[in-house]
């Protein structure tokens, strides 16, 4: 190659590389826009998001309750898209498109604006794709989860005053005038209940607050 045509390849890469500064800056003006109205919109659906949508369901099969693991991961996502929207504005914004250089101080100028840019736009396309990742997380957590049965409360104490003395524990079963009980000690008793039979539920069976009870 003569030095008439590493002349003229030299000038053309460097006119496609000014060249390429305006389209890159228009890819990361798209992109910004793009980005940062997906942002909006998913920050309207969390802020609208009922808060206990999620209570009481678990992420099978790990049995992790997705009342504490979604918050943190809205939270990597949330991070992760105003990440990507910050380095898509800088991209598309950061730098000014004419600068008073002179035509070789210029191109070198253009240059590095260029591979700044194009590096600001990968980040910020690589942080936007964390955010997918974590949405994608979140959905497939969410739609193989399974509602939890609430813990079955221990049955109630019942105090029974009858003519056989005062008895208290939990019931077992009840029917045909009869009461089937089991007291603190986990004595089974039945008891035949009568009209002036007295039933009282109770918070406890403690003995010092039911004198005279059989436990």
């Amino acid at each position: 190659m003569n030095e008439r045509e590493l002349e003229f390849w030299t000038k053309a890469a460097l006119k496609d590389r000014e060249n390429a500064l305006p389209s890159l800056r228009d890819t990361a003006s798209k992109w910004a826009g793009t980005i940062t109205a997906l942002t909006a919109l998913l920050a309207t659906a969390g802020i609208t998001l009922k808060p206990d949508l999620l209570k009481g369901r678990k992420a099978d099969p790990w049995g992790v309750d997705l009342a504490y693991l979604v918050p943190s991961l809205l939270l990597i996502l949330l991070v992760a898209l105003i990440t990507s929207v910050y380095l898509a504005n800088r991209a598309a914004h950061g730098w000014p498109g004419v600068v008073p250089y002179a035509a070789d101080a210029y191109r070198e100028h253009s240059g590095r604006v260029t591979r700044n840019i194009q590096r600001l736009l990968n980040w910020s396309w690589l942080a936007a794709f964390i955010a997918l990742g974590t949405g994608l997380l979140l959905a497939a957590l969410v739609f193989f989860s399974q509602a939890v049965e609430p813990a079955v409360e221990p049955a109630p104490y019942v105090r029974v005053i009858t003519e056989a003395g005062v008895f208290c524990g939990t019931v077992d079963e009840s029917d045909d005038g009869n009461l089937r009980l089991t007291t603190q000690k986990n004595k089974v008793v039945v008891l035949g209940l009568a009209p002036t039979s007295d039933l009282t539920p109770v918070k406890d069976c403690y003995a010092f607050t039911l004198p005279g009870a059989k436990e």
